[in-house]
């Protein structure tokens, strides 16, 4: 059942973090190893109404046409993981929840233009559909171009949501990344990633770079 006036309330932090839960699950679900036709088409225009929905909910949690508009991206969202894997960032995101503590919103914003980037040159078709369906034109770029623009729109897009983008900000401490480094080795999100990640330095490396 999905009511947008039960979500009237919902403070703009948890729509921000929740949102990026959905939109995340829709980029997953675009470049996934086991996407198919049906995934990718829910997933697309999952991406486009979170997009465009999300910033008047946080804006505006009143706004009846935005809040319906953010609740059938997130059905979209739902339709499309339920067919194919998650990878690295989903992965990782459940470690940052069960290691560090961090909520799961929270770590959705922080890992996921990360997680794009990571898998950028891998995957560039595939998230040069993402690009496109934040609405950027292609204007002659490559595929491995939209897909490296795709990861900067998401990292501007967070921000403009006033969310964390770091691990710092989320609380994890330095000290904490060789734990958290092992223990992505042991999700099967991150195994089921389109872009091998088989050691612990690689994953320190990942980590790092989003501390």
């Amino acid at each position: 059942l999905y009511d947008p006036l039960l979500t009237q309330d919902l403070p703009p932090h948890l729509t921000a973090s929740s949102g990026v839960n959905a939109q995340a699950h829709c980029v997953e679900a675009v470049y996934s190893k086991t996407r198919n036709p049906l995934s990718t088409a829910c997933a697309i225009r999952g991406i486009e109404l979170i997009k465009k929905a999300m910033p008047v909910c946080v804006e505006d949690g009143q706004n009846l046409t935005a809040r319906s508009e953010l609740l059938e991206g997130a059905h979209l969202a739902g339709l499309a993981l339920a067919t194919v894997s998650m990878g690295i960032h989903h992965g990782t995101g459940h470690v940052l929840g069960g290691t560090a503590g961090v909520p799961h919103g929270v770590a959705n914003c922080i890992v996921l233009h990360h997680a794009m980037r990571f898998n950028a040159d891998a995957v560039p078709e595939q998230l040069a559909a993402v690009a496109e369906a934040f609405g950027l034109p292609r204007n002659g770029r490559s595929d491995y171009e939209m897909a490296v623009a795709a990861t900067n729109l998401d990292r501007e897009f967070i921000g403009q949501l006033d969310m964390p983008q770091q691990l710092r900000e989320a609380g994890v401490k330095k000290t904490l990344l060789p734990r958290l480094a092992q223990n992505l080795l042991l999700s099967k999100a991150v195994l089921n990633n389109p872009k091998p990640i088989n050691s612990e330095s690689q994953a320190l490396n990942f980590l790092e770079g989003m501390w």
